[in-house]
């Protein structure tokens, strides 16, 4: 059956958090329409939030630029919100170097719960985050006070274009094909994000060798080669052999530094080369690298 989440908007901000707290501890209701699909799209600005990731490090709503946001709001024992998440690691365009996918878990998971539920999508592309103080459920109050939604099934989904301004939310269970269209309506996409180029579309873009250095104990600088016809490079982490990747940033240079490690901790690193062409992005075959911090 449905679960559902119910909350009030049009109390003041810190009573509507207080509500949102106490309905955390309680069974979800299910069986009630949802009226969030019913609001008419419009662009709002983005109140932005920032999230602790399962990698302990912090990201914010507000966009990168050149990137769509799709802000993903679900809990882990919500059934339509895995299927979501499923439909997402499964597509191509999630691959994408100008999209970025951001669960936020929001009934107070510990890191350690939501980075169980995060390997079982094995997606390297999808940021997951956790608040065990139930910050995120006030960030996702927020955004549905933007559409008046009084009341709203799992997940909710916030579309954020690359001028952060919020383009559209909507709620429960969405394919990955519903989802590229959405952003479709406001970003030119014309494909999926294949991750092999076609014939005709110049050389395509092979695994290359880069490098690891560690600086000062807290600080990874990662160089690699350039690549004929790239558009620009994904740098990605991780903490563990068997875990998920975490993106870092787009760059249009061969050289990355992270920053803020932690000590005799060990970090694997991975660059992928892009591509653009014919408005479609393709990203390259990759290898990781391992380093470890004294």
């Amino acid at each position: 059956m449905t679960e559902k989440k119910f909350f009030q908007m049009r109390m003041p901000h810190a009573f509507a958090v207080l509500m949102l707290l106490l309905i955390s501890f309680l069974s979800i209701v299910p069986g009630t329409k949802v009226q969030a699909e019913a609001a008419a799209q419009s662009t709002m600005a983005n109140p932005a939030h920032t999230f602790t990731t399962t990698n302990d490090t912090t990201i914010s709503t507000k966009a990168n630029p050149g990137e769509t946001t799709v802000l993903i709001f679900g809990h882990t024992s919500c059934g339509y919100t895995r299927s979501t998440l499923n439909s997402i690691s499964s597509c191509d365009w999630v691959k994408r170097p100008d999209i970025r996918v951001i669960f936020a878990e929001i009934n107070g998971h510990t890191k350690e719960e939501v980075q169980t539920y995060e390997q079982g999508y094995q997606c390297p592309d999808m940021t997951f985050c956790y608040d065990e103080d139930f910050g995120i459920q006030s960030a996702m109050a927020d955004y549905a006070a933007l559409y008046g939604v009084t009341r709203m099934s799992l997940p909710a989904i916030v579309f954020i274009d690359k001028n952060n301004n919020v383009q559209n939310l909507l709620t429960g269970q969405k394919t990955a094909d519903e989802i590229l269209n959405e952003i479709k309506k406001f970003e030119n996409i014309d494909a999926g994000g294949s991750i092999t180029p076609p014939a005709g579309s110049d050389t395509g873009i092979e695994n290359f060798a880069y490098g690891l250095k560690s600086i000062d104990n807290t600080i990874v600088s990662t160089k690699w080669s350039k690549v004929k016809g790239a558009t620009g490079y994904t740098v990605y982490y991780k903490t563990k052999a068997k875990g998920s990747w975490k993106k870092l940033k787009n760059v249009k240079g061969t050289s990355y530094t992270k920053t803020k490690l932690k000590s005799r901790a060990t970090y694997f690193f991975t660059v992928k080369a892009y591509k653009k062409y014919k408005g479609v992005t393709y990203t390259g075959s990759f290898s990781s690298k391992k380093v470890k911090i004294k």
